[in-house]
């Protein structure tokens, strides 16, 4: 994830631009004097020719009339007053060394500014000499050592800036006493303790930035009296502890960052003090406890960062009230609820990241509706349901993150439009393919089907079923958050997850049931039912006549056997709890004349259905399918003991199948407690790469060994009674993808060419990967939709064996292509004119990007010819719509290209490309530009990567700049925007950049007028001219 501080307001910031100098200077210089008396050494003569020395002189970048004359007065960055040196001005001049401690001496220095140098050593102690010093900048060298205390005499010091430095040790108290400063900058060192309590003595300050150092303990109450602080940078230190309740004193403060240190305890209620703040970053710290109603005050604010903590609850109501907010980070913490649908009220927003929390529910239909959204990442939660067809109406969205959650039914056709961005649904068991988003985009066989569902007999309940049984029915499961609908024998149809299954009848029955989740339907899950007759038969007869919570009373006897005793079931609805013999004496039934009398049954109530709740007794033959008369008998026994805890009582299962290497999900169905108490599940066995996640009773993964497994799947309600069942799984190993049957390819040099490559199929269904190999130049193949287009360049004529292959992510299945190119006509094309303008704009081992029109035909696509030292390397047309040519009224702005370097020029050798609208004499502007890669397509050894910074349109927009930059993977990148003062208006930085970095800054509080651009990564800079309309 990348991090983005921006600064804090520009007023503020010390920034030591050439603006801010130019306005010191020239009241310094107003009164100047330069004359010197030639009798006696200048008193200030001394103490800079130490400082020349000491820091390589004549190495320095400007060091006019340094020591060539007696009065320093006239020397480059040194200004004075009454013939007293009061500035010395040598930033960014390649001074390297240390500062002499002779500075001290300069009793009338009020500016000292040596920043972005390569200084080292310490901080001279003699600098708190210098008690008329008000501007102190020696940020951005390698300084190191601690702070000196004597710093703390400078009292009439109202700027300091020591950042970007290696300084270590404590913040020194005394520096508690100077009460004139307003900014104070010391971040990105090494400083460590305490920050003192004494810093809230300095009312006047309105800037502090300590962050990126090791500071520990409290951030200090006193803080709190720094009622004209407008921006508070505390950020990666180890601060611990709360949040002093007092900061919510600080009602001009418009920017607090205090991300990544170690605060605990509950936001404070006074934050909502804090009107005009409008960067607000509590990131990566412990704090706990719902959010205070009150942050829904600060209208101000704009960016709002609150992940990794342990934040509970979900968002307040009033932050409804947040309507500038644009970016909000409240990712990884223990936030609840359905999704806060507050958010769809705040229609400014960019960035929504609420992931690795607990929210549950469906996600809003009306999420589309924020136009300008650019990321959203909701992934590891409880979401159930569909997917919003209305994600597909954001049309700015660059990433959207839903993994990980419960989602089901189908990809909604609308999400066509997001194809080609980052987009992430796996681990969704419930969607097409787990959630295979780019299977849908390639609309891959079956990619947007759902599975059906399982319909399985109630728990206890086996086959064949005895005619008559009651409660029997069927429970529908893997339609989480869907409707079921089913249908049964005899036309009967219904919805909801429990079938009830009808007995009377004997035979095998059908049923079968779907599940909808938004538009989409799913294929029918079936099962059948056999009723039997049983096989006991006889002619029977019986009754059941009384019951207690002491005994469940009956008779039954065969008319044909008179004198045998039956065998009874006895059952709890549908489930058999007992099975015992009729052969009690009663004389009504001998009076009667059932035989010799013996025919009764006295059943005592077991413990376990004297739980206090009800059920419903019955009794039949056992064997058979005759069930004595009477209707089931109600029963509701409490014991003497209380409730009897019955163990959970386990579902029926079926043996699972899964393949090596390939990713499986099911939900195991649940136990059933006769208490209903919360279940606990376990499941063991598992082969390495299956996980289970005892919360949703899935098992989900990717399984690395192959065999028959043993899975124990068991349930352990609240007084610890469990019960177990074993599961069978069996994992095969993973078939090879099956290779198509393919044709000769022929092509012609100076022709377009375009042919899709047939599938490959994968016995298990799984997402393939293709790659092909072997073209010629000219001709590229791209992977996604499994094309060859191009132009075959000239000079390549002759036959080509291309290699066509398809992963499976574990295996790779290759087959051979032959390709005839042949050398085409070699009569003159024809020649096309207009009114062109275009620019060859990047060029790199990855691809060549610009744009080109015609303005006599403005809405007209382009072809584009590429060449490489003269040598046509293949063909595009120049027809990607681009915002950046719309707002520059280059027609429709329908006019852009990328086209990938061919493999071909990736050869260690250095090429030069160009490219011109085909068949004309128009070459497009910046053409050619040298090119040198490695055949692995990054630049070899002898040309590494450069730094390549485009606009995305100039002039650009009145509200904002979008800027892509390369060739700094990996590494971390400033950029820095000033207006043509100097003067810095916004700063961004990105810890990780990636291959092709995309970043927006905002300008839309900037006048109109030329702007300057800085993209700063390691030792390589790019500046570039903005021009704001």
């Amino acid at each position: 994830m990348h991090h983005f501080y921006k600064n804090a307001p520009n007023w503020l910031i010390v920034a030591r631009h050439s603006f801010f100098y130019l306005v010191i200077n020239f009241v310094l210089l107003a009164s100047a004097s330069v004359q010197a008396s030639s009798a006696d050494p200048h008193p200030d003569y001394a103490p800079l020719a130490d400082l020349y020395n000491s820091t390589n002189g004549p190495g320095w970048t400007k060091s006019t009339n340094w020591l060539t004359t007696d009065n320093p007065c006239g020397w480059y960055g040194i200004s004075c007053k009454e013939n007293r040196v009061t500035d010395i001005n040598l930033e960014n001049n390649n001074l390297i060394g240390s500062i002499p401690g002779t500075i001290g001496d300069l009793a009338n220095l009020r500016l000292l500014s040596l920043y972005n140098n390569t200084l080292s050593g310490e901080i001279p102690g003699n600098l708190g000499n210098l008690i008329k010093l008000v501007y102190l900048f020696l940020d951005n060298n390698k300084l190191s050592g601690s702070l000196p205390a004597s710093l703390g005499n400078l009292i009439n010091l109202s700027n300091i800036a020591l950042n970007d430095n290696e300084l270590s040790g404590p913040i020194p108290s005394s520096f508690g006493n100077l009460t004139n400063l307003v900014n104070f900058y010391s971040y990105n060192n090494n400083l460590t303790g305490t920050i003192p309590t004494s810093l809230g003595n300095l009312t006047k300050l309105q800037g502090i930035s300590l962050g990126n150092n090791a500071l520990s303990g409290e951030i200090p109450d006193s803080f709190g009296n720094l009622t004209n602080l407008v921006s508070l940078s505390l950020y990666e230190n180890q601060l611990e502890g709360t949040l002093p309740s007092s900061l919510g004193n600080l009602v001009n403060l418009t920017f607090l960052s205090l991300s990544t240190n170690k605060l605990s305890g509950e936001i404070p209620d006074s934050f909502g003090k804090l009107i005009k703040v409008w960067y607000l970053t509590l990131d990566y710290n412990e704090l706990s406890g719902p959010l205070p109603g009150s942050l829904g005050n600060m209208a101000s604010l704009e960016h709002l960062a609150l992940n990794r903590n342990k934040l509970t609850g979900t968002l307040p109501d009033n932050f409804k009230n947040l309507t500038k907010l644009s970016r909000l980070y409240a990712g990884q913490n223990q936030f609840s609820g359905d999704f806060p649908a507050l958010l769809l009220n705040l229609k400014n927003l960019q960035s929504i990241s609420l992931n690795y929390n607990q929210f549950s529910g469906t996600i809003p239909s009306t999420l589309g509706t924020l136009e300008k959204l650019e990321t959203l990442a909701l992934d590891h939660n409880q979401f159930t349901g569909a997917i919003p067809a209305s994600l597909g109406n954001l049309t700015k969205v660059k990433y959207i993150n839903l993994r990980g959650n419960r989602l089901s039914g189908c990809f909604p056709v609308t999400l066509k439009a997001l194809c080609g961005q980052t987009i992430d649904f796996t681990d969704n068991p419930g969607l097409p393919g787990g959630g295979n988003f780019t299977a849908f985009c390639n609309n891959e066989p079956g990619s947007n089907t759902m599975s059906a569902p399982t319909l399985a007999l109630s728990a206890g309940v086996s086959q064949p079923v005895l005619q008559n049984t009651p409660s029997v029915s069927i429970t529908v499961s893997g339609c989480e958050g869907g409707t079921v609908n089913w249908a049964g024998p005899n036309n009967t149809k219904g919805t909801g997850a429990t079938i009830p299954v009808p007995t009377a009848a004997v035979g095998t029955f059908a049923y079968s049931a779907t599940c909808t989740v938004g538009s989409c339907v799913s294929p029918s899950g079936t099962a059948s039912v056999v009723i039997s007759a049983g096989s006991t038969a006889g002619n029977f007869d019986g009754f059941v006549y009384g019951i207690d919570c002491e005994t469940f009373r009956g008779w039954a006897w065969d008319r044909d056997k008179v004198n045998t005793v039956i065998t009874v079931d006895i059952l709890d609805g549908a489930n058999v709890i007992a099975t015992i013999p009729a052969g009690d004496f009663r004389q009504d039934l001998l009076n009667a004349g059932k035989g010799n009398g013996k025919h009764a049954f006295s059943f005592p109530i077991p413990a376990s259905l004297k739980d206090g709740r009800p059920h419903q007794l019955t009794a039949r033959v056992a064997g058979s399918n005759f069930q004595l008369k009477n209707p089931p008998k109600a029963l509701t026994c409490q014991g003497s003991g209380g409730p009897v805890n019955l163990p959970p009582v386990a579902p029926v299962t079926s043996p699972l199948s899964a393949t090596i290497g390939q990713l499986f999900w099911l939900n195991l169905p649940a136990f059933s407690d006769p208490e209903n108490s919360t279940l606990v599940y376990t499941l063991t066995g598992l082969p390495l790469g299956l996980n289970f996640t005892a919360q949703d009773r899935l098992i989900i993964g990717s399984p690395m060994m192959y065999g028959n497994f043993t899975l124990t799947y068991s349930a352990k309600d609240n007084q610890q009674a469990t019960t177990q069942v074993f599961i069978s799984l069996t994992v095969a190993l993973n078939q090879l993808p099956v290779a198509p049957t393919t044709t000769p390819l022929s092509a012609t040099i100076g022709n377009a060419f375009s042919t899709v490559l047939p599938a490959f199929t994968d016995p298990e269904n799984q997402s393939l990967t293709y790659a092909l190999s072997g073209l010629p130049v000219g001709l590229s193949f791209t992977a996604g939709n499994r094309t060859i287009s191009g132009t075959a360049a000239s000079g390549t004529a002759g036959s080509y064996v291309l290699t066509y292959s398809a992963s499976d992510g574990t295996n790779t299945t290759p087959v051979s292509i032959s390709l005839t190119v042949a050398s085409g006509s070699t009569a003159p094309p024809i020649s096309v004119t207009g009114e062109f303008e275009g620019y060859l704009s990047v060029v790199s081992c990855q691809e060549m990007r610009g744009w080109v029109w015609d303005r006599t035909k403005p809405n007209t696509p382009l072809m584009v010819e590429f060449f490489s030292d003269g040598i046509s390397i293949g063909t595009m047309e120049a027809k990607n719509y681009r915002q950046d040519l719309k707002d520059a009224q280059k027609g429709n702005g329908n006019h852009g290209y990328v086209f990938p370097t061919p493999a071909g020029i990736k050869n260690n050798v250095t090429h030069q490309i160009s490219a011109k609208v085909q068949n004309s004499i128009y070459f497009l502007k910046g053409s050619p530009i040298a090119l040198k890669c490695a055949p692995s397509g990054r630049l070899s050894a002898e040309s590494p990567d450069r730094l390549e910074v485009i606009l995305l349109g100039n002039p650009v927009s009145r509200d904002q700049i979008e800027v892509q930059i390369r060739g700094a993977e990996g590494q971390s990148l400033k950029l820095e925007l000033t207006d043509a003062s100097g003067r810095l208006v916004q700063q961004l930085l990105v810890e990780r950049m990636r291959t092709i970095e995309q970043q927006t800054l905002d300008i839309s509080r900037q006048l109109p007028g030329l702007l300057l651009l800085r993209a700063t990564s390691g030792s390589q800079s790019v500046t570039l001219k903005v021009l704001k309309p």
